[in-house]
């Protein structure tokens, strides 16, 4: 869980409260935290949840306890429109995605910017993972010419510019060789030979996300000063967030926040924007999930106390909630943050009538079985998501397929129930780039299938083999080292056409497991395929239906 270390003076000048050593306990229950331990004037805070990012800094803290001891129901955050502009470029696969932000009258003082530091490097290194999905960059306004900037893909070779800490210019390329942020996160650009630079409207490099601010606009320092905000990162709605997250920090210490229009050439959107969300759940679901009823007045005091607004008509709770509460996924979410005003301290345990012994089902059995084959097999077992999106498991593989959808997607990353394995482990193998060769994969997974008259869950069991060198022959002995393990029958290989895969190099593998039929692939992936994910090593794989009944 995330863990933050804030100043106790400037929290408490946050909340406006002076905290007694003897609250310190419980006084942050409230909000899912709990002390972890005091060093003189700072607080180490343990975070309960790994969903809430608008909780991982010292703001966030105090906006969540003072609305349970004061500020109840929805805050709004509205931000007037600057003059800024961003044109974003053709960014391919790279971070294509931006939201910023003006902050004006920002009174920086040390405490407020190391929380700064610690609020950016937490949202980029866990929200963002490790800066993968989004980084961010803050500037001294006053240092950037014009109000139209600029976001593209620049020459790694010929764009130069002074990185944060150094005095001499360099190309981006040497910046990832020579800068100590360069060195840890190059990976993230490799492979590419255009890297995404930030430009002013006189032609001044401002950064080089995900890597470095440059060591002019890009130094934020103690005193009174305008900045601006970025954030880029592979989902509009990530950035969103971020970025919402940060401007309440700045209002919430009295500064003036100012959104930008950000210009991808055929839309036109701005950020930052504050929107309210609505959820519908009945009064009797949510006494069935608390274990007792209360009346609509306390339900309301409960539900105000979270940051909601509450209307109620008859058996019907309408809830309105802020964009940026991204945890807010289903009634048990809202159900929740009412055990949490409750206290569950205050919850009265029940005798438990039920006695039972619990056992593994023999699906998790027989997988854990496949898995000690992998193993003996020399391959590195990983385990990824089951929620993915269209472009990953289709476009990027050259097929069509049917998928299970779901029904309101947060983000178009998590969009669809992954039909296969492979394009996943791909995915983990050009996020591996930096570590040495060969890196031979698999999983034991689930994966789900669609026809006309169900939805049918299987267990695959996927490869990946990825080295200078890696052939069809090689997948195959492998396939044939765990299929002969587990005693299927009739087993025959037939070569196929595959757009995924090189022509002449991929057979489906027909087989009979307990009696049934399955089937498999196997085969070398396309140089194409490889260049959708931006691998540059050959890769085979092999997957297998082996679903057990």
């Amino acid at each position: 869980m995330p863990k933050i270390e804030v100043s106790r003076s400037d929290l408490e000048s946050l909340l406006k409260y002076k905290i007694k050593d003897s609250e310190l306990e419980k006084f942050f229950l409230c909000s899912k935290c709990e002390v972890d331990g005091v060093e003189g004037d700072i607080l180490k805070i343990d975070i309960k949840d790994s969903n809430r990012p608008d909780l991982w800094s010292v703001e966030g803290v105090a906006r969540e306890v003072r609305k349970d001891r004061s500020e109840k129901g929805l805050k709004e955050y509205l931000f007037d429109k600057s003059e800024y502009t961003v044109d974003v470029g053709d960014m391919k696969n790279i971070a294509k995605y931006v939201a910023a932000a003006i902050v004006r009258d920002v009174d920086i003082s040390d405490e407020f910017l190391i929380s700064l530091v610690n609020m950016q490097e937490k949202i980029a290194g866990s929200y963002g993972k490790k800066r993968s999905e989004l980084s961010m960059g803050m500037y001294d306004l006053k240092k950037i010419n014009g109000k139209k900037l600029k976001y593209f893909l620049g020459d790694k070779k010929t764009v130069k510019f002074v990185p944060l800490g150094f005095e001499e210019e360099m190309t981006l390329e040497k910046v990832l060789k020579n800068h100590k942020k360069g060195q840890e996160y190059g990976h993230l650009l490799a492979g590419y030979d255009k890297y995404p630079v930030w430009q002013d409207e006189k032609g001044k490099i401002m950064s080089m996300p995900p890597i470095v601010n440059s060591n002019d606009s890009g130094k934020v320092e103690v005193g009174k000063n305008d900045l601006f905000i970025e954030v880029t990162g592979i989902t509009q709605e990530k950035v969103n967030v971020a970025l919402m997250i940060v401007c309440m920090a700045f209002a919430d210490r009295g500064a003036k926040v100012e959104s930008i229009t950000v210009d991808y050439g055929k839309e036109k959107i701005v950020t930052p924007h504050f929107q309210k969300e609505k959820m519908e759940i009945s009064k009797q679901k949510i006494f069935d999930y608390i274990g007792m009823e209360i009346s609509e007045k306390d339900l309301i005091d409960l539900l105000e106390r979270k940051g909601y607004d509450v209307k109620i008509v008859k058996d019907k709770v309408t809830v309105e909630y802020p964009n940026y509460r991204i945890d807010i996924m289903h009634p048990v979410d809202v159900i929740e943050d009412i055990l949490i005003s409750i206290g569950y301290n205050q919850i009265k345990p029940e005798k438990l009538d039920v006695q039972s012994t619990g056992s593994l089902l023999e699906k998790t059995t027989w997988a854990d079985n496949l898995r000690l084959l992998g193993i003996g097999a020399g391959l590195q077992e990983v385990m990824t998501f089951t929620l993915t999106s269209k472009e990953k498991q289709f476009g990027k593989m050259k097929i069509k397929n049917k998928a299970v959808t779901i029904a309101n997607p947060m983000s178009e990353s998590i969009e669809i129930f992954r039909t296969s394995i492979v394009p996943e482990h791909l995915d983990f193998l050009v996020k591996n780039q930096h570590i040495s060769y060969p890196q031979n994969v698999f999983e034991v997974g689930k994966i789900l299938e669609e026809n006309e008259k169900e939805i049918s869950e299987k267990i695959f069991f996927t490869a990946a083999l990825c080295y200078e060198g890696v052939d069809y022959t090689y997948a195959k002995r492998l396939a044939e080292f765990v299929l002969n393990n587990i005693d299927v029958t009739d087993k025959k290989y037939t070569g196929v056409e595959h757009h995924s895969f090189i022509e002449g190099r991929v057979a489906k593998i027909e087989y009979k497991l307990n009696g049934k039929k399955r089937e498999g692939i196997i085969g070398e992936l396309s140089p194409e395929v490889l260049k959708n994910f931006n691998l540059d090593m050959p890769v085979a794989v092999f997957e297998l239906d082996l679903t057990p009944e």
